[in-house]
C-alpha cells in the first residue's frame, strides 16, 4: 500500500510540474510553485538520510574489520566533528571554515587534478590510429593542438583556421547530437518513473 501511495505522489508532482512549464493555468501554476518550494525540505532529509546510510555502512565495515576499516574511522570521526562544529559554532565559525577550506576543498581539488591523468592515459590509448576511426581522430586532435599554440601559426597561418573550424563544426554538431540524444532519453526515464514503470527508486527494482 505504501508502495502504491509512493507511486500516485510521484505521478501526481511530475504531472503538475511538468503541465506547470506549458499550461497558464493560476491554480496549477501556484500549485507547482508550492510543491517546487518543497524541495529543500525534501533535499535536507535526503541528506539526513544518506548520512544515516552511511553511518550504517560504515560502522558495520569497523565492527566486522574489513579491509582498510580504519579509512572508516577517519570518515566517521571527521564528520561527527563536523556536524558538531556546525551545529554548535555554525558554519561561519573560523574552525568550521578550516575543515571546510584546508581539508575538503584541497582534497576535492586533489582528486579533481587526478582526473588528469585518467585522462591523458586515455588519450594516449585513443591516438593510437589502429583503424580509421582511431586514425581521424587523431588527425583532428593534432590540428585541434596545433592550432591553439603559437607554434602552430608559425608553421602555417591556415591552421589556427582548420582548428577552430574542426571545434566549431564537426564538434559542435556532434556535442549538440549528444545533448539532444541525452535529453531524449532523460524524458524516456522521467515518463518511465512518473508514470509508475520504473520503481527503482522504491527499492523494489
Amino acid at each position: 500500500m505504501s508502495r502504491q501511495i509512493a507511486v500516485i505522489v510521484t505521478l501526481i508532482v511530475g504531472l503538475v510540474i511538468t503541465f506547470d512549464f506549458f499550461v497558464k493555468f493560476p491554480p496549477l501554476n501556484q500549485l507547482s510553485k508550492n510543491i517546487q518550494d518543497w524541495i529543500p525540505i525534501v533535499t535536507n532529509f535526503a541528506v539526513i538520510v544518506g548520512s544515516l546510510n552511511l553511518l550504517s555502512i560504515h560502522t558495520q565495515r569497523i565492527r566486522r574489520r574489513q579491509p582498510a576499516f580504519y579509512n572508516s574511522v577517519v570518515l566517521l570521526v571527521f564528520m561527527a566533528i563536523t556536524i558538531w562544529i556546525g551545529l554548535s559554532e555554525g558554519t561561519s565559525a573560523p574552525t568550521y571554515q578550516f575543515l571546510f577550506n584546508s581539508m575538503l576543498v584541497a582534497c576535492s581539488s586533489t582528486m579533481s587534478a587526478m582526473t588528469a591523468f585518467f585522462i591523458a592515459s586515455a588519450s594516449f590509448r585513443a591516438f593510437r590510429a589502429s583503424n580509421s576511426e582511431s586514425a581521424m581522430l587523431l588527425i583532428a586532435a593534432g590540428f585541434v593542438m596545433i592550432g591553439q599554440v603559437p607554434i602552430g601559426e608559425a608553421i602555417s597561418q591556415y591552421l589556427p583556421t582548420i582548428g577552430n573550424w574542426i571545434m566549431n563544426i564537426p564538434n559542435l554538431a556532434g556535442q549538440r547530437g549528444l545533448l539532444i540524444a541525452t535529453g531524449v532519453g532523460f524524458m524516456a526515464i522521467s515518463l518511465r518513473i512518473i508514470l509508475g514503470y520504473s520503481r527503482g527508486y522504491l527499492g523494489s527494482e
